[in-house]
């Protein structure tokens, strides 16, 4: 053999080997939390993963001699990304006696390049990785929410590697992240070509050109429903199957999605919790939870539906419908709509942030409804059952000419008003709002259900619906 061809026969045998050394160690991510240093006074980085026995120092490279790297990157188009950072090995002491026994610490009391500390540990429980930072030099920019995130750090031919997609905080200058399940290898995901006809990666349509205005954008995020399926694969046949989605849940109740969100699916649990599945793994953090409020000892008792605002990417507002405990003029069962918000690109919302809609008395503790829906008109509907109990004692099931007398405790059977936005400052209290019976002459809600004001000045009024059976409440929410 030529001695040149040999050589090169000889580096290719060495690239090979050398692929086929290293290991993956995918890892669950407790913790990462990112300030972004060309819009924060003070950048900084953590990253957190403890109890992991994917980590075990003792089955690793030294870096007191090796050296090591850490890199973080998101992946979404126009996410940060550090680039490989190389961690020094005189800046590497070893832990335990004898040293290195119970892993190795990295400091670095200048930052120099944007990292102080990272302890690579044993422990009885697992082994931990921890890194902490900041500084002028930290190169992590974070011009725009983002995509999901992932963080590597290589030892020689081990790669521990975590991918975090829940974030509690996801915003230009500022993410937090947290729960990271371990992905199924440390392999870089391979890069989305938007305009390609196929969704990949955090692409939301793809209709084969990057032209925005048609419904999916020129960066492949869907604008409006007509785009929904675009890049979907069709697939022929007559036959259905079921896929498991999530499972461990506590008594779901409802599934729904924020328009314009493939991605995410909200699932709402009996007790309180509305849990959430991101990219098909359901997330150990709840999206909200109100289980200290919710009523669910009645069998058919608790937390019904949840609703997103139409224009939830903008205002971050969605519908709750639950049967509370008691709590000051609402009873023990009675139904309550709230609304609440969140940072639409938040895998948490802010459970401080609730805005009472209206309640209604509920006589008895089953057929309570419990639905709340958008209609194609904007409005929101809400369901409220006929009442309950057995043999339907309150004859409210029979007719839908039945109204409740002045000051009833059950509004059920009628044609009611619901509530359109209003300028108006908000009142310093509030009172039954006026209904409508089909008969036609005017009545009152009962004391519960009542008008509600909004810390934006926006109070509730009256707007029209009507309901046959059970009744249904229409309301036009703040926009």
């Amino acid at each position: 053999m030529h001695p040149r061809c040999s050589l090169a026969a000889l580096a290719v045998m060495l690239a090979l080997a050398s692929v086929a050394l290293a290991t993956d160690h995918p890892i669950a991510g407790d913790f990462l939390f990112l300030k972004d240093p060309m819009s924060a006074a003070n950048p900084r980085v953590r990253f957190k993963a403890t109890r992991e026995t994917a980590i075990d120092p003792s089955q690793a490279g030294d870096p007191r001699a090796l050296g090591a790297t850490l890199e973080i990157a998101g992946e979404s188009t126009g996410d940060g990304m550090t680039g490989p950072i190389a961690l020094d090995p005189m800046l590497w002491t070893g832990l335990g006696r004898p040293a290195g026994s119970r892993g190795y610490k990295y400091f670095d009391r200048s930052r120099s390049n944007g990292v102080k500390k990272i302890a690579f540990r044993s422990g009885p429980r697992g082994g931990a990785l921890t890194v902490s930072g900041g500084g002028s030099a930290w190169p992590y920019q974070i011009a725009q929410a983002q995509g999901p995130i992932d963080v590597r750090f290589t030892l020689d031919s081990d790669v521990y590697c975590a991918r975090f997609v829940s974030f509690r905080r996801n915003q230009a200058g500022r993410v937090s992240a947290t729960d990271a399940s371990a992905p199924p290898d440390c392999a870089d995901p391979p890069p989305p070509t938007c305009g390609d006809g196929v969704v990949e990666g955090t692409e939301e349509c793809d209709d084969h050109n990057t032209t925005s205005g048609d419904g999916c954008s020129a960066t492949c995020r869907l604008e409006n429903t007509s785009a929904i399926c675009a890049g979907i694969p069709t697939v022929g046949g007559t036959a259905i199957k079921s896929v498991l989605v999530a499972s461990g849940l506590a008594h779901p109740t409802y599934v729904t999605a924020p328009p314009l969100d493939p991605n995410r699916l909200f699932i709402v649990e009996q007790p309180g919790r509305i849990r959430l599945v991101k990219n098909g793994a359901l997330q150990t953090t709840a999206f909200l939870d109100i289980g200290s409020k919710v009523e669910s000892g009645g069998g058919e008792q608790g937390l019904f539906s949840v609703a997103f605002h139409p224009d939830f990417e903008t205002n971050g507002f969605f519908y709750v419908n639950y049967t509370s405990k008691p709590s000051g003029t609402i009873a023990d069962g009675d139904t309550v709509v709230e609304r609440y918000h969140a940072s639409p690109t938040s895998d948490q919302a802010d459970p401080l942030s609730a805005q009472l809609v209206f309640t209604v008395h509920q006589p008895f503790s089953n057929h309570n409804g419990g639905l709340n829906l958008f209609g194609p008109d904007g409005m929101l509907y809400v369901g409220m059952g006929d009442g309950g109990s057995g043999g339907d004692p309150m004859g409210n099931g029979q007719t839908s000419r039945r109204c409740p007398p002045r000051r009833s405790t059950s509004p059920r059977g009628c044609a009611t008003r619901g509530a359109t936005p209003s300028t108006a400052p908000p009142a310093t209290s509030t009172s039954p709002t006026s209904g409508r019976t089909s008969s036609r002459r005017s009545t009152s809600y009962p004391r519960r259900s009542r008008a509600a004001s909004t810390s934006a000045g926006t109070s509730w009024k009256a707007g029209t619906a009507s309901t046959r059976r059970t009744s249904t409440r229409r309301f036009r929410p703040a926009p």
